[in-house]
């Protein structure tokens, strides 16, 4: 990379910077001349597209920490919308969507997850609870992209067949916190679900810790109620928070590709009962978050034998 100067300590591209003459704040409009370039103030690493691209950059305010990629700079909606899966040379990555370790070297997700904006993903992180937290790095391990397989039928309209696979550039270690799951492959024993991931929570903001949510298999033609667009008792899912001694639970925005899976028991050689997550659903789409409708989950039983000839052809 080609460096030239320094902005707040935070090394960037060969590009022009204008500064604005009063400070405006996080998500004020701006644009020095609105006929060439206008959008919101955010910070840089939320718009790193401008260095992508080596556009100018119009500083709209220096952050308060230290960090060179907090400057609130001037982004407009396009910057912003490439820039989402961008990597920062420091490793702050905007994570948009979940998957699951299938095999060593295989992630499993949503085919939505393949393209955003413009941008397939390119860094997976696994074992990773806390996103902002440091005390859990030591079960992190992070790999880039090798290729994404989208199922050949995936219907972006109808989000049909809305499953992928990821194949990391290199292999997992196995370990108690990074670990293959096992995937169901006949009947759903239960009714009662679990579901995980990083979404929106309650405040609408995206949370940074792994979260559960407890859900309930809904019918098909109850589910299919709730939509105008066809759904498959074969290849789909559906399921709907239930605890009344909880807020509204669902799966949310940020949440696609995560699991849907329940808990099994298996007796090992010691005679010792372990409790083992069972993977039989991926998140696909719903309609909003909590509103009291199910969502709509991909049934993975239905596509191990396509799984199968993409992992051992």
């Amino acid at each position: 990379m080609s460096v030239t100067f320094s902005l707040q300590g935070y090394l960037l591209d060969a590009v022009g910077i204008r500064r604005y003459p009063v400070d405006i704040y996080e998500n004020e409009i701006c644009g020095l001349n609105p006929e060439i370039y206008s959008g919101k103030c955010k910070k840089l690493r939320n718009c790193m597209n401008l260095l992508e691209e080596k556009k100018d950059i119009e500083v709209c305010s220096f952050g308060s920490s230290n960090r060179g990629d907090d400057t609130l700079v001037c982004c407009s909606r396009d910057d912003f919308y490439k820039s989402r899966w961008i990597q920062l040379l420091d490793f702050s990555i905007s994570w948009n969507c979940a998957g699951n370790l299938i095999t060593e070297t295989f992630v499993m997700s949503a085919a939505h997850c393949m393209l955003l904006d413009g941008r397939k993903p390119n860094i997976v992180r696994l074992g990773d609870v806390d996103l902002n937290s440091e005390e859990d790095n030591h079960h992190i391990q992070q790999f880039y992209v090798y290729r994404t397989i989208k199922h050949p039928d995936y219907n972006y309209d109808t989000n049909e067949n809305d499953i992928a696979l990821i194949q990391l550039r290199g292999q997992v270690n196995p370990t108690m916190n990074v670990v293959p799951a096992c995937l169901n492959s006949g009947v759903i024993k239960t009714e009662y679900f679990e579901g995980a991931g990083y979404g929106q929570a309650e405040n609408h903001l995206r949370s940074n810790r792994l979260s559960k949510v407890h859900l309930k298999l809904v019918e098909m033609q109850t589910c299919q109620n709730s939509y105008d667009l066809p759904l498959s008792a074969d290849a789909q899912i559906c399921a709907l928070g239930y605890r009344e001694d909880l807020p509204p639970q669902d799966l949310c925005y940020g949440d696609s590709g995560s699991a849907l899976q329940y808990m099994s028991s298996d007796l090992v050689e010691d005679q010792t009962i372990y409790k083992i997550p069972t993977l039989i659903g991926i998140t696909s789409f719903g309609i909003g978050c909590a509103f009291g409708f199910p969502s709509v989950y991909v049934n993975i039983s239905h596509y191990l034998g396509w799984m199968e000839s993409i992992i051992s052809p």
